[in-house]
């Protein structure tokens, strides 16, 4: 079984004018990142990919993460753009839909996701577990 872990970028700056998907972190937001890593060894040390939006702010996290766990860059992923839109399909469970739902505007607006649906059957899916929930789900660029 797959474990999916979603980490948002640390805090960034609006000190410079520059587009948003090149704005840098804040000094706080790198402190922040670094005390996460270290008491989160045991969530993090064994995850065997990291994927990240090629955004300063979210790959500049990615790195001190893996820098701070004294892991290797090559886990570190970076494939979608963070203009980018995809369409998430969730195998259907009843807590998670509930969960999902109580928050679903936000976590689409945050993810630039088109399309969030939860379907009965997802042959194609991949398995993994939020909460302790089983499920599976598909992630397509749009």
């Amino acid at each position: 079984m797959k474990t999916l872990i979603l980490l948002r970028h640390a805090k960034s700056s609006w000190e410079y004018a520059v587009a948003d998907r090149n704005r840098p972190l804040k000094e706080k937001g790198i402190r922040r990142i670094q005390a996460m890593a270290s008491v989160s060894r045991e969530v993090f040390g064994s995850i065997p990919h990291f994927y990240s939006s090629p955004g300063n702010r979210a790959l500049h996290t990615a790195i001190i993460l893996l820098h701070e766990l004294n892991l290797h860059l090559e886990q570190l992923h970076a494939g979608l753009e963070v203009t980018d839109k995809i369409a998430v399909q969730i195998a259907q469970h009843a807590g998670l839909e509930k969960a999902v739902g109580n928050n679903k505007s936000y976590i689409m607006s945050e993810t630039l996701t088109e399309a969030l649906d939860f379907v009965a059957q997802l042959p194609n899916g991949q398995a993994l577990t939020f909460d302790e929930i089983d499920t599976q789900i598909t992630i397509k660029k749009l």
